[in-house]
């Protein structure tokens, strides 16, 4: 065992232990949605994160090229890794939209919630269309 020295007494870093490995705050959360097999939950969380990490960086990408101050061979190099982002965007929203079809659960309502406000952000017509099942469902 290692023994770290310091300057703390015995009773700190017994109460410090105990708030590090305290579970309580998770005692009242709930998985509010329907049962479903831990493939799927796990299917969701990572097609809503990756859908997420794709708009953010759409609207970074757009509001780096509408400041304008970029040289000719910068703003082509972004607009190309623009262009893959939002088809990349279009595929993942239309997995997200398959998956969330019948979950009327806080957590996927929370979810469309936060896609929704970020694809207002983004100047992409089949974006845009594509979100109108979320608009419809929020």
């Amino acid at each position: 065992m290692v023994r770290a020295l310091s300057d703390v007494s015995d009773e700190e870093m017994e109460q410090a232990r105990r708030e590090i490995y305290d579970d309580k705050i998770y005692d009242d959360w709930q998985y509010s949605g329907p049962v479903l097999p831990i493939e799927q939950l796990t299917r969701f969380s990572d097609c809503t994160m990756m859908l997420e990490g794709v708009i953010n960086s759409i609207i970074r990408l757009q509001n780096t090229l509408s400041e304008g101050s970029l040289d000719a061979e910068t703003e082509a190099m972004l607009r190309e890794e623009l262009s893959d982002c939002l088809s990349e965007a279009r595929e993942r929203l239309s997995s997200f939209l398959e998956i969330q079809r019948s979950d009327y659960s806080r957590e996927m309502t929370q979810a469309r919630n936060r896609i929704l406000h970020k694809l207002e952000q983004i100047d992409d017509e089949e974006l845009q269309r594509l979100r109108l099942p979320l608009i419809l469902r929020a």
